[in-house]
C-alpha cells in the first residue's frame, strides 16, 4: 500500500520511463489493483504507445485485457478505451514486421490473445498475426500452452485463417497424445470450425479419435471436457449418427 501510495505523488508517474509504465501497469494488473492514479497511468501508456516494443505492446495489451473495468470501477471512464485504440493503431503500424526478428513467439500469442479478449476485431491485423504464428509454429517456438492460446483467440472472434489452421492441424495431429485432456477438449473446441484447413483438418479429428477413446477407457476424461469434444466432433462434421457417450462396457463410438 504504502509503494501504491508513493506512486500516487506529483510527477512519480509522469517520471517514468516507457518500460518503467508498462511494467507497472502489468503489476497493477497482475495484483487486481485498483489505485487511484491508475487511469492517470493508462492516459500515460498511451501516450507512450508510439515508444513501445513489441515486447511492451504484448505486455501492455495482455494487462488490459486483465483489468476487470467494472470492478475497478473503469466502465464509464474513456483511459482504458483511449490506452487501447492507442496500441491497436501502434500494432497496425507495425503489422508487416509482425513475426520473428520484431516480435517473440510468446509476444506475438500475447497480443491475440489480448485482442480477442477485448474484442478487437481487425482482420487486417489478425491475418498478419496469423502469418507470424505460422512462421513461429514451422520454426519449432510454439508448445502446446500457446499453439491452444492461438487457436482459441482466433476461434472466439470467429476469424478463420487457412494456412494458420492447416498448419496447426498438421503440428497437432502427431503430439495428441502428449495433450492434457483439458488442452485435446479447448484444441478441438477451438479448430472445430477450421474446416477451411480441408484434409489436415479432417487428419486432426481422425487423429483425435482413438486418442480420445482411449483416455475415455482409462477414465482419464472429465464430464465436462466430453461433453466439449461430443460437441467438437460434431461441429466439425466428424461424429457419426451412430455417436454415443460411453457405455457400461467401455466403448464409445465415434
Amino acid at each position: 500500500a504504502a509503494l501504491l501510495d508513493r506512486l500516487g505523488s506529483p510527477g512519480a508517474l509522469e517520471g517514468l520511463s516507457s518500460q518503467g509504465r508498462c511494467c507497472l501497469l502489468w503489476a497493477v494488473a497482475r495484483l487486481s489493483a485498483s489505485p487511484p492514479w491508475l487511469l492517470k497511468l493508462m492516459q500515460l501508456c498511451a501516450d507512450s504507445a508510439p515508444s513501445f516494443s513489441g515486447h511492451q505492446l504484448a505486455t501492455a495489451l495482455h494487462a488490459l485485457a486483465r483489468l476487470d473495468a467494472a470492478r475497478a470501477g473503469l466502465s464509464a471512464a474513456r483511459e482504458p478505451q483511449t490506452l487501447l485504440e492507442a496500441l491497436h493503431q501502434e500494432l497496425r503500424r507495425r503489422q508487416k514486421s509482425l513475426g520473428p526478428g520484431a516480435t517473440s513467439a510468446m509476444d506475438t500469442v500475447l497480443m491475440a490473445d489480448a485482442l480477442a479478449k477485448l474484442q478487437v476485431r481487425d482482420d487486417a491485423l489478425f491475418a498478419s498475426l496469423a502469418t507470424a504464428l505460422r512462421s513461429f509454429l514451422t520454426g519449432g517456438e510454439l508448445g502446446i500452452r500457446e499453439v491452444r492460446h492461438a487457436s482459441a483467440a482466433f476461434s472466439s472472434l470467429g476469424f478463420v485463417d487457412a494456412r494458420l489452421a492447416s498448419a496447426i492441424c498438421v503440428w497437432l495431429a502427431p503430439r495428441t497424445a502428449s495433450c492434457s485432456s483439458n488442452d485435446l477438449a479447448a484444441l478441438a473446441f477451438a479448430l472445430a470450425r477450421s474446416g477451411a484447413a480441408g484434409g489436415t483438418h479432417e487428419k486432426l479429428f481422425e487423429a483425435l479419435g482413438p486418442e480420445v477413446l482411449s483416455r475415455v477407457k482409462r477414465g482419464e476424461l472429465g464430464a465436462r471436457d466430453a461433453a466439449s469434444l461430443i460437441f467438437s466432433f460434431w461441429q466439425a462434421g466428424a461424429l457419426p449418427p451412430s455417436a454415443a457417450l460411453p457405455s457400461s462396457d467401455e466403448r464409445w463410438e465415434l
